[in-house]
């Protein structure tokens, strides 16, 4: 019995040796196009683009302004607004966004608190 016993704690000790972890990890990077006003949050597989007010455009350039701004995109905008997706070969997308996004899809947010009016007329991806 106690050979049994021993014999089973060697295989334990042997199966635990041989379980790998692996460390699961992504990134999210930031991106501002001044041009449009656009956030940009880049990960792994997807972009997603925000158009942002004045204020926030504005905002975006003061000390730790960018920082407030991304927590807002990361809480309160992905993941709860709706998104519409938008295409490569859209002829209104901004060449540094299609470089930033490049192999990845990209999603518009919808913000229902987006005034068209409060940011660059004539943006690049039209209709709100």
């Amino acid at each position: 019995m106690e050979k049994l016993i021993l014999l089973m704690l060697l295989l334990g000790v042997a199966a635990a040796q041989t379980i790998r972890t692996t460390t699961i990890g992504g990134y999210i990077r930031f991106y501002y196009d001044h041009t449009v006003h656009y956030l940009v949050a880049v990960t792994d597989s997807k972009c997603y683009i925000s158009p942002l007010t004045y204020a926030e455009a504005d905002h975006v350039h003061t000390s730790g302004g960018l920082e407030d701004i991304e927590l807002l995109m990361m809480r309160e905008w992905m993941g709860t607004l709706p998104e519409q997706q938008v295409y490569h070969n859209d002829v209104k997308l901004p060449p540094l966004i299609a470089q930033w996004c490049n192999h990845k899809d990209m999603m518009f947010l919808l913000r229902p608190d987006f005034n068209a009016l409060s940011t660059t007329p004539g943006s690049p991806l039209g209709g709100r």
